[in-house]
């Protein structure tokens, strides 16, 4: 416990910056991590944001030789997928129809 106490300190006492040129010229790298804010508009975001149907995403981190690893897609419209998930739990088109007119679902 005490080694890792001293460890984090070590880590506070400088900050990210510091710890990312200390990396430069080695064989790894590291990297910020970055709030959401930061990761849409902050430094190194550019080519990082992907706009999928209207629906801004944080591309992948990792690419290999420069190939971007993700297939992106838009998250589903509430209520897209209601009556496929509650038919796979057993309810009824008829009951799923009831709960969407009573507003319990969507």
């Amino acid at each position: 416990k005490q080694w890792y106490q001293r460890r984090v300190r070590g880590f506070e006492e400088e900050d990210t910056e510091y710890w990312v040129k200390l990396s430069e010229g080695y064989s790894f790298s590291i990297s910020p991590v970055n709030s959401i804010k930061e990761a849409f508009e902050g430094p190194g975001s550019e080519g990082m944001v992907v706009d999928e149907g209207g629906v801004k995403m944080v591309a992948h981190p990792v690419r290999w030789q420069g190939e971007d690893p993700a297939g992106y897609r838009a998250p589903p419209e509430l209520g897209q997928h209601t009556r496929e998930v509650l038919g796979e739990l057993g309810y009824s088109d008829g009951q799923v129809l009831d709960m969407q007119r009573d507003g319990v679902v969507q």
